[in-house]
């Protein structure tokens, strides 16, 4: 794949029609605004025909961007639409992101809503959550799933294991403190009860 040097480079050659910087974008934002949208409809193939329609939408514009920053606030701004639409047509709803409107200041390339900009924000730091679990040693990144992703209770996964409790228990926690650790790095606000919240949600 190309490499830009930097994103005016990228939006340039996505304004040229160029696959390889169309897929760029489409990678760097597909996922984000997929947990964006599934937190909003609670649907989660829905979300993803939201997130597809609304880069079709955004390419079918790219001569009108100035930037990534402003193609990425109209996705956003795009995909919550549609779900909006989502949720007047089945009745469901989003929670979580309002918490997000006391711990962040507005940032460049977000919407400058601070309901919208706290629902991206929301997504990203899901995103950043998952991409950190990921970097888990293998041992307590198996365990952290089957907690919080699986949900199943301590005595079930020692039993499935063939382990103590007590060391799911000490796995788990040590999994909270090196997410907590790590993601205090990217976001400068006490994280730990934000990062709880939202796994008890995923």
């Amino acid at each position: 794949m190309t490499n830009y040097a930097d994103d005016n480079a990228l939006m340039k050659a996505v304004k040229l029609y160029q696959p390889e910087a169309e897929l760029v974008l489409f990678k760097r934002f597909f996922r984000p605004l997929c947990l964006y949208a599934d937190r909003l409809t609670g649907d989660l193939p829905a979300a993803e025909d939201i997130v597809s329609e609304s880069f079709i939408k955004a390419f079918a514009k790219r001569s009108e961007f100035l930037g990534t920053g402003n193609f990425k606030a109209f996705l956003y701004v795009a995909t919550r639409n549609a779900c909006i639409n989502y949720q007047k047509a089945n009745k469901k709803q989003s929670s979580l992101v309002e918490q997000l409107g006391y711990l962040y200041q507005a940032e460049d390339g977000l919407p400058d809503n601070p309901v919208l900009r706290n629902e991206v924000l929301f997504a990203e730091l899901v995103q950043s959550i998952y991409e950190e679990v990921e970097k888990l040693p293998r041992k307590c990144r198996r365990i952290f799933k089957m907690v919080f992703f699986d949900a199943l209770t301590t005595d079930t996964i020692a039993k499935q294991l063939g382990i103590n409790p007590q060391t799911v228990r000490t796995q788990k926690a040590r999994a909270l403190q090196l997410l907590k650790t790590e993601l205090l790095k990217r976001y400068h606000f006490p994280a730990f009860p934000l990062i709880i919240a939202i796994l008890t949600q995923l």
